[in-house]
């Protein structure tokens, strides 16, 4: 009886240390990955190898973005220089008082007003640069005011019409025009939409 108890007892030890082993290895199973190497025969043998990696890391996949360096800014381009005007293009040209057909001041007792209608031929200039320049050239005389008026043809002008004692004119053939008021308030234009209609022979 007493040799049938000690048998008993070592196979409950027995099991115990087969049920702990069978534990151990579930446990274990996540962390043990199995290589293929070739051994000297060229046939594939099975090498149980253990990983350190923790379950996370084992199961997650590498992400590319985060270790992926920055792709450097693409350069700005390159600016090229403007071309060159062209023959058609404005020039600049300076104003020739000499081109004044009609010239009026008035309002002498509140500083002066002049009235200039000038006609300038050239090709290419700029007007209402020419117009600007114009009133400037009054100014310095010591005027307040001034109304330039630039044509660009004698042609235009004479179509016109130029009230030569009041000022004024009876169709608008001017090409630019700017002025200063007494008050110091300035204005101009570029361009006179009302040319084409007006029946300005043109240059």
């Amino acid at each position: 009886m007493h040799a049938l108890l000690e048998r008993w007892k070592r196979l409950r030890r027995r099991w115990k240390v087969t049920i702990l082993v069978g534990a151990l290895l579930l446990l274990l199973a996540p962390f043990v990955e199995v290589e293929e190497v070739e051994d000297e025969s060229g046939e594939g043998a099975a090498v149980v190898s253990e990983t350190t990696e923790s379950p996370a890391a084992a199961t997650a996949e590498p992400t590319e973005i985060a270790t992926r360096a920055p792709a450097p800014a693409s350069p700005e381009p390159s600016r090229t220089a403007s071309p060159t005007p062209t023959a058609e293009a404005e020039t600049f040209a300076e104003f020739d008082e000499s081109t004044a057909v009609v010239r009026i001041v008035t309002k002498e007792h509140l500083g002066g007003q002049a009235q200039v209608y000038f006609v300038d031929e050239r090709p290419g200039v700029d007007f209402y640069d020419l117009a600007i320049q114009c009133m400037h050239a009054e100014l310095d005389r010591g005027l307040l005011s001034a109304f330039c008026y630039a044509f660009s043809s004698m042609a235009d002008f004479e179509h016109a019409n130029v009230d030569a004692e009041l000022g004024g004119m009876e169709h608008l053939c001017w090409r630019a025009r700017f002025s200063i008021a007494i008050a110091g308030n300035t204005g101009g234009a570029e361009d006179n939409n009302a040319y084409d209609v007006s029946g300005c022979p043109g240059p």
